[in-house]
């Protein structure tokens, strides 16, 4: 995500965005290899806003509208707080005016609750998993509902499953972490077990599986 593309609130829900795809989304990130980069917004769930052509500022937006409305539908105040004049941003106009739909999602409506208190948790929770900060990376093989990858590190070997699709999936673990393989717990990541071998996955659903490095 960045400022010049759709919110992935909206570029992947759609116009009503499944909440648990959107933490899906942010716990595949926190787990692929390299380090994740947060664009602002992204933690609360915010959906591309719906900018009028008289508010925009974007030149590509205002030459091509409306063939192409531009890039303001990302680039619109970080809503801070639900009641506050211009969502708590500042007391003058900003730039760009702050989306109604962006208003339940504030800062202040999420601190206890929401997506921003799932990735609060699952952020803290990374942190504590050494495979996951600089492990290497394996796929496993391509699988038509299921995204699976292990992670390794410092004594830690992580099995990352993830369903994206709408269906249920039951999903065989590597015959090497059959005995061994436990759940990772703390991250806030539900709607998938371990049971008699196999990761049963509810639709959009996830679960890290760890287990200790094999050693030579």
């Amino acid at each position: 995500s960045n400022h010049d593309c759709v919110r992935v609130a909206t570029r992947w829900g759609g116009a009503q965005p499944d909440a648990r795809m959107l933490r899906l989304a942010a716990a595949m990130q926190m787990s692929l290899r390299g380090t994740p980069c947060l664009y602002q917004g992204d933690e609360l769930g915010l959906p591309e806003a719906d900018i009028a052509f008289e508010d925009l500022q974007d030149p590509y937006g205002i030459t091509m509208w409306p063939e192409f409305k531009g890039r303001d539908g990302c680039r619109t105040p970080m809503p801070w707080s639900s009641q506050a004049a211009h969502a708590g941003f500042g007391s003058g106009k900003p730039w760009l005016p702050v989306a109604n739909s962006h208003l339940p999602l504030a800062v202040d409506a999420q601190k206890s609750d929401g997506l921003m208190a799932f990735y609060a948790q699952l952020l803290h929770w990374r942190r504590q998993q050494p495979a996951l900060i600089s492990g290497s990376m394996a796929m496993l093989p391509l699988h038509e509902q299921v995204l699976a990858f292990v992670r390794e590190a410092e004594g830690q070997r992580v099995l990352c499953v993830f369903n994206f699709s709408d269906r249920a999936v039951t999903w065989a673990l590597p015959a090497d972490m059959v005995t061994t393989a436990t759940t990772l717990t703390d991250g806030g990541l539900t709607g998938a077990v371990l049971q008699d071998g196999q990761v049963v996955c509810e639709p959009l659903s996830l679960i890290h599986i760890s287990e200790p490095t094999r050693r030579s």
